[in-house]
């Protein structure tokens, strides 16, 4: 998923300007990781995931938007939609 992203974790995490302190905090400590810690306390951390999180084969959207749901449809769902 995370190589489906522009900008790796920062795509995928909340804000911290979004957040309450103790979660300030555990993405501060985050950026401080390796990869392969990050992953495993974002594992644990769920709560800091921006939400929500779709993917499918090669397709990912990130948040609440409309036309990059759209992505996830049939062709043939959105094409009678726009009629």
């Amino acid at each position: 998923m995370l190589s489906l992203t522009e900008n790796g974790f920062s795509d995928i995490l909340k804000r911290p300007s979004r957040v309450n302190t103790q979660s300030r905090e555990e993405l501060r400590k985050i950026e401080m990781m390796n990869f392969t810690d990050g992953i495993r306390f974002i594992s644990y951390h769920t709560h800091l995931l921006k939400t929500p999180i779709i993917f499918e084969n090669n397709k990912l959207t990130i948040g609440y938007n409309a036309e990059n749901m759209r992505i996830f449809l049939s062709r043939d769902y959105r094409n009678a939609e726009m009629l």
